[in-house]
């Protein structure tokens, strides 16, 4: 099984880390240290697809450098010429639907999955078009030292 829900939680600690904004028609791609054990807390951000005619569908993984370890999917169709606020998170929502603009979708990545040797948190979108872009990129997650490490 490749993640624990053993409690790590005397040793935990929040990070939020920058990331960077990718070139239009790339995923995001976000490195972590594979010394770490990581739950996502959540992954927020505007994807906005460009006119070509396409549905998108987003996924977001936690990944080792081989293998995707964690996936959560959006299963939502996003067409083209649209601007939608997604929030991949452990727990409640950030927003009410009613306060979202653009319009919202929340996926939830259940509180309790832990991921040792995480090298990258990123997306993977199917059907990407150039120019498809993702902005407002926030994220927070828990990390714990590998308990080897200890």
């Amino acid at each position: 099984m490749p993640f624990s829900t053993q409690s790590y939680d005397a040793h935990s600690h929040l990070i939020v880390p920058s990331i960077s904004v990718p070139a239009p028609g790339n995923d995001i791609i976000h490195p972590l240290s594979a010394l770490h054990v990581y739950r996502l807390e959540y992954l927020s951000f505007v994807f906005t697809t460009d006119a070509n005619v396409a549905n998108r569908y987003l996924t977001v993984i936690l990944h080792d450098g081989a293998t995707a370890l964690v996936a959560w999917s959006s299963h939502f169709a996003q067409a083209a010429s649209q601007s939608f606020l997604y929030t991949f998170g452990n727990g409640g929502s950030l927003l009410t639907a009613a306060a979202a603009n653009p319009p919202y979708k929340y996926i939830p990545c259940g509180s309790n999955i832990r991921v040792p040797f995480v090298q990258s948190i990123q997306t993977v979108t199917t059907g990407i078009q150039v120019g498809d872009t993702f902005t407002a990129i926030r994220c927070a997650i828990s990390r714990w030292i590998m308990p080897s490490q200890w």
